[in-house]
């Protein structure tokens, strides 16, 4: 994520991916599952980070590319409004759905199984592939994007599927055990 966006503070936090994770959770305690198709509170919260990655992404893009200095901005911006909209669900909820939502936007390992560990495995074992077999292009990223389309790399394509597997990665995490930040 630091070397495609080329900021060494960059993380899933930063980019409102968490944060969309968090409010799909957020309105399925809300509103309940029915309101939502059915949807499980992970399943919504995995819906929801992936709904605020492709939100971000559409806010960054300038002439067709996306540029890693809007696409910080765009995170940080949807981030806050996504974290507005989910404090005033909870302010407005219910008092005895108050425990299950700050449960799950601070984030806990407690109530995990094993048995939800599949999803976010696959999801890991498919980012390191990509990783590995993209390794000479993503060092060749870190060193600025005209070195890296000089060394034949396709910078646009490489950042774009970069970015969409780490927000993959990051809302298979979240559904798990809630948006635990300093993890990033």
């Amino acid at each position: 994520m630091q070397a495609v966006v080329r900021n060494p503070l960059a993380e899933p936090y930063l980019l409102g991916v968490s944060s969309g994770a968090g409010l799909g959770a957020v309105a399925v305690i809300s509103f309940g599952s029915a309101a939502l198709g059915g949807l499980s509170i992970s399943l919504a919260a995995f819906v929801g980070a992936l709904a605020a990655t492709g939100a971000v992404f559409l806010c960054a893009r300038q002439d067709g590319v996306v540029v890693p200095t809007r696409l910080i901005l765009a995170g940080v911006a949807l981030g806050s409004l996504l974290s507005a909209v989910t404090s005033f669900l909870t302010l407005t909820g219910d008092a005895h759905q108050v425990f299950s939502v700050m449960f799950f936007l601070l984030g806990s390992l407690s109530a995990a199984s094993f048995g939800q560990l599949v999803l976010p495995t696959i999801v890991l074992v498919g980012v390191l592939v990509f990783a590995a077999l993209n390794a000479r292009g993503l060092n060749a990223l870190m060193a600025g994007d005209e070195t890296a389309t000089a060394l034949g790399v396709n910078v646009h394509a490489l950042r774009l599927g970069s970015l969409a597997l780490a927000a993959l990665l990051t809302a298979s995490v979240v559904a798990v055990c809630g948006g635990i930040g300093f993890v990033g």
